[in-house]
């Protein structure tokens, strides 16, 4: 242990290879949970811990509602880079995920991800299984809310992912997840047009993976495959059960957004409205704009300012849309409140420090008014654990000594000083502060 002890505070570099130079250059067999449990005990090194699963988190784990195959689809995107002879071109990756069964269902290779990858998805989805799902869940990007869509989905219904709960898309994320994993670098380098040979690989490197993985064996589902799964019929009742509490979803989902719309300012949504066409901001359905209307005016027009501006010096990320202006109102909002805070904590001390003078002020005139004003001063000023009022009683007991004789001012502070020493009932290191400050305020040096 004190050979690792040691050994730490000279070395540059990783714990996972110091770990190793401990084993293999200092010849001490420990491993690396052993090494960091040393360095941690004896204060050497922080361990970094991970948050814990919120209580919410915890408690709507296992509550996503799956029905059978092919009643739910999640739908998604991910970037994916090629480099072919140099040049780095990035496309999306469109996947839809069947929630009950796991099956990738639909892909998708555009260079954006827009109306057209969901479609192509969707599509891809009903060519791969033979008929659409009964709703499909998408995140709230505006992309994903167009009339394109509405009108590629049919009866299909489309649901929205809850915002800031990525484990409502585990489906697809967890994919994603699976896919980076495995996903090789992707260089080429070909005489052919680089886009278009490019995109052709990512979609059949997709097709393969999605494809290979269907016909794995699930040790979680009792061997069975993704695609053994999906091919399990459902009953009409399921059926009919599934799309009724699909369509309640929908309209609990339609109807919140209603009311949230209506309790927004009409002349806030009118000016989000004119700022959005002009900024060509895609919001279909004023999803988007309704969360902005919820905050302040001057944090929305101090937001719509801010994203303009940056569009104006090109500062903007690539590929940004409405949520980043979102995001921006949301972080101007929350400065000013807390600006807001600061000034009113700020103001409100001062208050209540200003109504504890004016009490002690009273005090002090009626016991410098006293024969025993000086012994009257230290006592209050031990007696009392505050502070503030223990500095204004030792300013006041100062103020009696230098109001006579100077000849006197050296006695009286002895006096004074011996009370305080005398006053065992605070500890040795407060009487001796107290007597120093007392010092310091009947003779200044300077």
């Amino acid at each position: 242990m004190q050979t690792v002890l040691d050994a730490w505070p000279r070395w540059e570099g990783t714990l996972l290879a110091f770990c190793k130079h401990v084993r293999e250059a200092l010849h001490v067999p420990f491993g690396h949970e052993l090494v960091a449990r040393i360095l941690a005990a004896y204060g050497q090194r922080h361990r970094a811990r991970r948050g814990g699963r919120s209580p919410d988190e915890i408690a709507l784990r296992g509550a996503f509602r799956t029905f059978f195959s092919g009643a739910q689809w999640v739908g998604d995107g991910m970037q994916v880079s090629v480099v072919v002879d140099d040049q780095r071109l990035t496309f999306n990756l469109e996947l839809n995920v069947d929630a009950h069964s796991g099956a990738f269902v639909g892909v998708s290779v555009r260079r954006e991800e827009d109306a057209a990858a969901v479609v192509e998805a969707l599509a891809d989805g009903v060519q791969t299984t033979g008929a659409p799902p009964l709703a499909l869940l998408l995140d709230n990007r505006p992309s994903n809310l167009t009339p394109e869509v509405d009108l590629a989905l049919g009866d299909t219904l489309r649901l929205r992912a809850t915002p800031e709960r990525p484990q409502n898309k585990a489906h697809v994320e967890g994919a994603f997840g699976l896919f980076s994993r495995v996903l090789p670098e992707l260089v080429l380098e070909t005489r052919r047009g680089p886009e278009e040979l490019a995109q052709a690989f990512v979609h059949i490197i997709a097709l393969v993976w999605a494809r290979a993985s269907n016909h794995r064996p699930r040790a979680d589902r009792g061997g069975r495959s993704r695609a053994e799964m999906y091919a399990d019929p459902a009953t009409d009742e399921q059926i009919e059960e599934a799309r009724r509490e699909l369509r309640e979803t929908a309209e609990r989902q339609e109807l919140a957004r209603r009311t949230l719309e209506a309790r927004r300012r009409p002349e806030v949504l009118t000016l989000l409205d004119a700022e959005f066409e002009r900024l060509q901001l895609l919001d279909p359905e004023r999803h988007i704009r309704v969360a902005i209307a919820g905050y302040p005016l001057d944090a929305i027009v101090d937001g719509l300012a801010i994203f303009d501006g940056k569009r104006l010096a090109g500062t903007l990320p690539e590929g940004v849309d409405a949520r980043y202006l979102l995001g921006i109102v949301r972080n101007v909002a929350a400065k000013s409140e807390g600006e807001h805070i600061a000034r009113r904590l700020v103001e409100l001390r001062l208050e209540a420090r200003d109504r504890m003078l004016a009490a002690l002020v009273a005090a002090r005139d009626a016991v410098c008014a006293g024969a025993t004003a000086l012994a009257d001063c230290v006592d209050r000023a031990l007696a009392t654990p505050s502070p503030l009022e223990r500095t204004f009683w030792l300013d006041s007991l100062a103020d009696v000594i230098r109001s006579g004789d100077p000849a006197q001012h050296a006695s009286l502070y002895t006096a004074a000083a011996r009370r305080i020493e005398a006053t065992f009932a605070v500890t040795p290191r407060e009487r001796h502060d107290a007597v120093r400050a007392l010092a310091d305020r009947v003779v200044a040096l300077a």
